[in-house]
């Protein structure tokens, strides 16, 4: 059976930046159907991120280049805290949604963009197992 964990990792990478982009619309249109939007990217990326985590957990190699022993481990970690983060921020949603005040809407936003430059930097250390260690690579890490 092919490693699911590449398939699945860019689920969350595109469809949580979509729910950051629609919330900066819900701020200024909280009439748009943007509130949709970000909620539907928003629980579809946090179910995807989960899906990730346990996929990545279930297909790290038996042997790996002690090289990649400490930016896999960050990896790990920023995943955690990734799926912690944007479960706090579906629940956050859920819990208020267009209730919010506009100062409760402006950090809530923040902190949506916080876990895009969580995601991002997650991302690129994955890409760094990849290609410069060759962690998931048939015949490699």
């Amino acid at each position: 059976m092919p490693p699911l964990h590449p398939a699945l990792v860019h689920f969350p990478l595109a469809l949580l930046p979509i729910a950051a982009v629609a919330q900066i619309v819900r701020l200024f249109r909280p009439q748009s159907s943007a509130a949709l939007l970000v909620q539907l990217n928003l629980w579809l990326g946090t179910l995807g991120i989960a899906a990730a985590v346990l996929s990545g957990q279930a297909s790290i190699p038996p042997q790996l280049p002690p090289e990649a022993l400490e930016p896999l481990r960050l990896h790990q970690q920023l995943g955690y805290a990734a799926l912690l983060l944007y479960s706090g921020l579906a629940l956050w949603e859920l819990a208020r949604g267009n209730r919010m005040s506009r100062w409760e809407a402006l950090l809530y936003t923040a902190v949506h963009w916080l876990g895009c430059g969580v995601l991002g930097f997650i991302a690129l250390l994955g890409g760094r197992l990849v290609y410069d260690f060759g962690v998931g690579v048939l015949g490699r890490g």
